[in-house]
Formats: structure tokens, C-alpha cells, sequence
């Protein structure tokens, strides 16, 4: 009983310390280096109807998977993440609090959405989406050293 309040205590702190990190993947998942396997080794069998998505406490996540050689164009094997997604649900960080080198990044204002900002920086393959100066979503994208896996 002790031990499984501790891996759990464990888990919970461990899944809060790396809920707001942006660089290299999302919680050791990286776009093009890691697979279906891994996700579910490291977070179980998804828990929502969309197939790799997930219900956590802190956000929602889905991964998006290659189901055949070229998808989205890039030439990896099936079952190798190609993009994540993480909506945080609460406890969102202000933009200005993360630890981020914004000259990094492009900022894009939505057209339609005008409270909406992207800050992207495709070096390292990432996207937050900003809202009243809070970070709603990250994506992981494959970052631009990965290139050389482009159909």
C-alpha cells in the first residue's frame, strides 16, 4: 500500500514538473524518434475514443500516428509519432513565465481569432498557441534536424 502511494505521489509530480515543458518533445515522446510502443509504455492504452488520445488531469493529449510509409510526408514506419498535440486544461502558464527564448520563435496573430496567438519556432518543431497571454495548446511538430526524413 505504501509503495503504491509512492510511485503514485511519484507519478503525480513527476507528470507536473514536465506538464509545461516545450523542448524536446513532450515527456521523452518526440515526433520521429519515438512510436506508439513508447506512448503506451509510458501513458497505457489511450482513454479517449480518438485513437492515441488522452484524458490526464493536466491536459489532454493526442498523438498522431504513421499509419502508412509518407504520411504527412514524412518516411518513417508505421506506428512512429509524427505530431502531438497538448491542450493544457488548467493551471495554464502565462506565455511570459515559461522558460523559452522568444527570439526563437515567429509570432502569428488568428485572422479570425484575434486573441489567439501562434508562437512558433520550427528549429525545434514547436507551436504554443497563446490566449490573453496564457499558453492554451502546445504542438509537437519534427523538428528541422529531422529533415532528411522528408519524403
Amino acid at each position: 500500500m505504501i509503495m503504491s502511494m509512492s510511485f503514485a505521489l511519484l507519478s503525480l509530480l513527476w507528470f507536473n514538473s514536465n506538464q509545461f515543458s516545450v523542448g524536446k518533445g513532450w515527456r521523452g515522446i518526440v515526433p520521429l524518434h519515438s512510436t506508439k510502443a513508447d506512448v503506451i509504455k509510458l501513458l497505457g492504452e489511450p482513454n479517449l475514443k480518438v485513437d492515441g488520445g488522452y484524458n490526464l488531469p493536466d491536459v489532454t493529449v493526442n498523438f498522431i500516428y504513421s499509419t502508412q510509409p509518407c504520411e504527412l510526408g514524412w518516411n518513417v514506419p508505421v506506428g512512429t509519432v509524427l505530431r502531438i498535440l497538448v491542450s493544457l486544461k488548467k493551471d495554464r502558464p502565462k506565455l511570459s513565465e515559461l522558460d523559452i527564448d522568444l527570439t526563437k520563435y515567429k509570432k502569428k496573430v488568428h485572422g479570425e481569432l484575434p486573441d489567439i496567438t501562434d508562437y512558433i519556432n520550427d528549429e525545434e518543431g514547436i507551436l504554443l498557441e497563446v490566449q490573453q497571454g496564457e499558453v492554451r495548446l502546445i504542438w509537437y511538430d519534427p523538428a528541422a534536424k529531422d529533415n532528411h526524413l522528408k519524403c
